[in-house]
């Protein structure tokens, strides 16, 4: 899977993960849904959308 740069789409794309997961998510899965490839950048993505 290419990286995503884009954080406006790395944020959608956690969003919709969470929605259409119907349980918990494990961090790894957030940031693979993510494209980011960063668990650091993710946690500040998923701190934003909070």
């Amino acid at each position: 899977m290419a990286k995503i740069e884009d954080l406006n789409e790395a944020t959608a794309r956690i969003e919709a993960a969470l929605y259409s997961a119907g349980r918990p998510l494990r961090i790894e899965d957030i940031v693979r849904a993510s494209g980011t490839e960063s668990r650091t950048k993710t946690l500040e993505l998923l701190n934003s959308i909070i």
